[in-house]
């Protein structure tokens, strides 16, 4: 789901649930950059990004650049160039690959050998105030 609300727009994933009203000040969350996510697995040579919720400055050129990528991930044989084709995995690879400055909510948590599930899935205070990501153990 992508909602834009005031000039960001917001990814959820089907599976994250909204808590309470988002009364967030997204412009901290994003502190100039053109994505706000968090991160897990960094210093791998395949990083991934926690897909349950984005936040994408709208106006920022980056959100189209990214947008285009992403899109040509799914338009083209490349889905199929990296081991594990999960959105977080190839949001992740785009990241890295074309070195995005982006805000890691995950920053300031360890989440190194972290397992998620929906209690730890969302670290970052703001976002565990508001949100819950249902998040399964098992791919199929």
């Amino acid at each position: 789901l992508l909602t834009n609300i005031s000039g960001i727009t917001v990814w959820t994933d089907a599976d994250t649930q909204v808590l309470k009203n988002v009364d967030i000040d997204y412009t901290k969350l994003l502190n100039k950059q053109f994505l706000a996510c968090q991160v897990e697995k960094a210093r791998h040579a395949n990083p991934h990004v926690e897909s349950g919720i984005l936040f994408f400055d709208s106006a920022n050129s980056d959100s189209k650049r990214f947008g285009e990528l992403l899109k040509d991930f799914y338009n083209t044989e490349k889905l199929f160039s990296i081991k594990k084709p999960y959105d977080g995995y190839i949001i992740g690879k785009i990241l890295k690959s074309k070195n995005m400055n982006y805000v890691d909510l995950n920053e300031n948590f360890n989440v190194t050998n972290k397992r998620s599930t929906a209690e730890s899935t969302f670290l970052h205070p703001v976002l565990k105030e508001h949100f819950v990501h249902w998040i399964g153990n098992i791919k199929t």
